[in-house]
């Protein structure tokens, strides 16, 4: 049985412009890069743990926001009833005070519908499990599940698969190709490709935009 396509996480581009949660998540990353960076595992799967912590992050951002407009609304939706029932405000009043909350209103409806979108992660604060279930969905994905021979036969199964590719006679690089190929990537140089990259445009399979990249540049590149 084929298994259900599953939305990709993004990162909501409007959190980066929250000051409160910049400066939260920056203690967040450069917590994580202490304790957590080369202490075990491959960078893939240690990359993939702080994507982990960066949702639940934003996660926790996001259920704060929606839940303090929610007392909000309802604390000020509870005063004017009050005070209508004292003959404090008349209806008109309260027409008037709830059409200046429209704004909040539409923000509450949108982090609502966020929620319900996002419910995949709702284990954010579990990582260890929200990880293994990453690993286990991407693993399909970085496996070759098929191949085509030289003659032009399909190859299909893990070992027929790894047994062709063992037996392939594959040019070699040069010996100056190689030694430019497994170089050191210097931190001037990842600094000035990311400098040089468009914003705006849609995020990759980790589901960082560039923006976030930028933002935290002075984090990552160290």
């Amino acid at each position: 049985m084929p298994r259900p396509a599953i939305p990709l996480w993004r990162l909501r581009p409007d959190l980066l412009s929250d000051p409160e949660y910049k400066k939260d998540l920056q203690d967040v990353l450069v917590g994580y890069f202490h304790t957590n960076w080369g202490t075990a595992g491959t960078r893939g799967s240690e990359w993939k743990a702080l994507k982990v912590v960066i949702i639940g992050e934003s996660l926790s951002k996001t259920y704060g926001i929606r839940h303090r407009l929610d007392r909000e609304l309802t604390s000020q939706e509870a005063n004017l009833q009050g005070q209508v029932d004292n003959g404090d405000a008349s209806e008109a009043d309260c027409l008037e005070v709830r059409g200046r909350n429209v704004d909040l209103w539409d923000r509450l409806e949108n982090y609502v519908s966020r929620n319900y979108r996002q419910r995949l992660f709702r284990e954010g604060d579990r990582s260890g499990r929200m990880l293994a279930w990453l690993l286990w969905r991407e693993r399909p994905v970085l496996i070759i599940q098929m191949l085509r021979g030289s003659s032009g036969e399909m190859i299909l199964g893990q070992l027929k698969i790894q047994k062709y590719l063992n037996d392939l006679r594959l040019p070699r690089h040069m010996a100056a190709q190689v030694e430019e190929l497994e170089g050191e990537v210097s931190l001037e140089d990842l600094g000035e490709e990311l400098s040089g990259m468009a914003t705006g445009k849609a995020p990759g399979p980790d589901g960082l935009q560039v923006e976030f990249y930028r933002t935290y540049s002075a984090v990552l590149l160290t």
